[in-house]
């Protein structure tokens, strides 16, 4: 009974060991434009992180709270194409604020800082290629909701939003 459950033990494990290496696996796979892949979509989410709270533009911050949140996001692209990103299908976990609400509320800049050349391997049976790295950073800022029901909305969820890369010529 005991080697029983001693292999049937053996063999969870083995599965769930696999399971997290191929989902960390999928995490941290290269993001790659060319001229057969021209659009990589995303969907993100502005979550705390580090115990971090996004407050409105001349709030009084506290020790935790930050006036902007930065996502960054390293794209590899054929030397032909420039990236361009669009951001949309905004949304908010907890409540019905419209895009318009969002948009009044939230501010959007983008920031692209190119690379120099590089060597990329896209894949297992792939060749090497020269691609150039562009790290693509997104700002996200708070104006002051103009409501206490969107307050109420803001303060309790997260921001989910929908980036887009672009291979344009």
């Amino acid at each position: 009974m005991k080697k029983v459950f001693l292999l049937i033990s053996l063999i969870f494990l083995l599965l769930s060991g696999s399971v997290s290496v191929y989902s960390y696996a999928e995490q941290n796979k290269d993001l790659y434009l060319s001229e057969n892949d021209q659009v990589i979509i995303l969907n993100d989410s502005l979550k705390p992180k580090n115990n971090q709270t996004l407050i409105p533009l001349g709030a009084i911050q506290k020790s935790n709270d930050v006036y902007e949140v930065v996502f960054k996001y390293e794209i590899f692209i054929d030397e032909e194409f420039d990236v361009e990103l669009l951001i949309d299908d905004l949304t908010f976990s907890t409540g019905n604020l419209s895009s318009e609400e969002i948009g009044e509320i939230f501010n959007f800049s983008v920031k692209y800082v190119e690379q120099s050349d590089q060597n990329f391997n896209n894949g297992l049976f792939n060749s090497n290629k020269t691609a150039k790295k562009v790290e693509v950073f997104i700002t996200i800022s708070m104006n002051e909701p103009t409501s206490f029901d969107q307050y109420q909305i803001v303060s309790r969820g997260n921001l989910n939003f929908k980036a887009s890369f672009l291979a344009v010529k």
